[in-house]
């Protein structure tokens, strides 16, 4: 505890520039070390003239989680990024307490503390007059939105010069493609967020990730065409099952029913299917258009069929799932009258045994006898 005292004393009683050279020469082991101290004192930090820095960043910077990782990491190249990671924190922690000038390099000391999610030293840097936290073109939102730094976001939100629609609105972009959910909520309770930005990508994504209640926020918008790109809306929904935000998506008399039905269809959704069979009318012209469209050479190379013979599958949604095994979803279908008769079972069987798969010609066979079985036995229950 002596030397940790003496240690706090000697920095404290250094000049600010003579500090900043200090830390800038001194070895990694030796930055290590102050970082460990800093770790183990942050419990007992006061608010003295003798104190290192001041409690919460002291405190942050002993939480970060490579400290966890430090003897995990046997290579020596993982090590000495994790050595590298010790020097800018330790750097920067004792740098804002130094008062120094830290707006030199691109702001790189605030998006060093960003990518970290420092919180504390983030709050502190945009107390400086002389951090522009718009250098880069909004370089630091960016960067939180890729780290996935939910405080960091929020903290930077809060102050007037962030600009979210900076660079066409990447920064909503960016926390869309790395899947970043609680990011993108901020983003979207930001009073200048753009329902339509990015065309319309916040609705994509929501439907591809199922968020219920942001797609029902987003549709209840005057700006919101659902429809856009090619229905890819109600593609990422019903390919992925979301029952929910598909019944959202119908109630809109733009978004089409029956390219959700052929996806639907091509991925085994069957609660989608069921879905689309009571509430919707499917053209099976359109769908049939759809698979022209959108994956019919996609399923010529996985079934390895001629043009002609892949031609009979995709026009028959039965054929389709049962080439690809969704036995679930080829009896619902065969439990509905119109897709049930777009071809016979016989002829259904012999394209699959032409296209070499027997098995699913006779399982075909066996679920078309049982679901008629099954229709059968209903009126008579009723005359009974």
């Amino acid at each position: 505890m002596a030397s940790s005292a003496t240690l706090c004393l000697t920095l404290d009683g250094l000049p600010p520039h003579v500090l900043a050279t200090v830390l800038r020469n001194v070895s990694v082991r030796t930055l290590v070390r102050v970082a460990h101290l800093c770790r183990s004192l942050h419990k007992r930090m006061t608010a003295s003239a003798t104190c290192v820095c001041d409690g919460p960043l002291v405190a942050e910077t002993a939480r970060l989680p490579f400290w966890a990782h430090w003897r995990a990491q046997r290579p020596r190249r993982g090590r000495n990024r994790i050595k590298v990671r010790v020097r800018n924190v330790v750097e920067l922690t004792f740098a804002l307490h130094a008062g120094l000038d830290l707006s030199g390099y691109h702001q790189w000391a605030l998006g060093q503390a960003v990518k970290e999610g420092l919180v504390a030293h983030v709050d502190a840097l945009l107390r400086d007059p002389r951090i522009d936290v718009s250098v880069r073109r909004q370089y630091a939102l960016r960067a939180a939105c890729e780290y996935g730094r939910t405080e960091v976001v929020a903290r930077l939100l809060r102050d007037p010069r962030i600009d979210i629609t900076a660079r066409g609105n990447a920064a909503l972009a960016i926390a869309t493609r790395m899947g970043h959910g609680d990011i993108v909520r901020h983003l979207v309770n930001h009073p200048r967020f753009d329902v339509a930005a990015c065309n319309h990508m916040t609705l994509r994504w929501a439907c591809r990730r199922g968020d219920e209640h942001l797609v029902a926020w987003l549709l209840a918008q005057r700006r919101v065409r659902p429809h856009v790109r090619n229905q890819e809306a109600m593609i990422g929904a019903s390919s992925r099952g979301h029952v929910a935000v598909v019944r959202l998506l119908l109630g809109n008399p733009r978004v089409s029913a029956d390219v959700g039905f052929f996806h639907a269809c091509w991925n085994g959704r069957t609660e989608v299917v069921d879905l689309f069979l009571r509430r919707a009318r499917v053209n099976l012209r359109l769908v049939q258009n759809e698979a022209h469209r959108w994956d019919f050479a996609k399923f010529m190379s996985t079934l390895q069929l001629h043009n002609h013979r892949a031609l009979d599958f995709v026009h028959d949604p039965v054929l389709m799932a049962a080439v690809l095994g969704h036995w679930p979803l080829v009896q619902r279908l065969l439990r509905d009258e119109p897709m049930a008769h777009v071809q016979s079972t016989h002829e259904r069987m012999r394209q699959l045994a032409s296209a070499g798969n027997r098995c699913a010609a006779w399982r075909l066979r066996w679920l078309a006898t049982r679901v008629q079985e099954t229709r059968a036995a209903v009126p008579a229950a009723g005359t009974a």
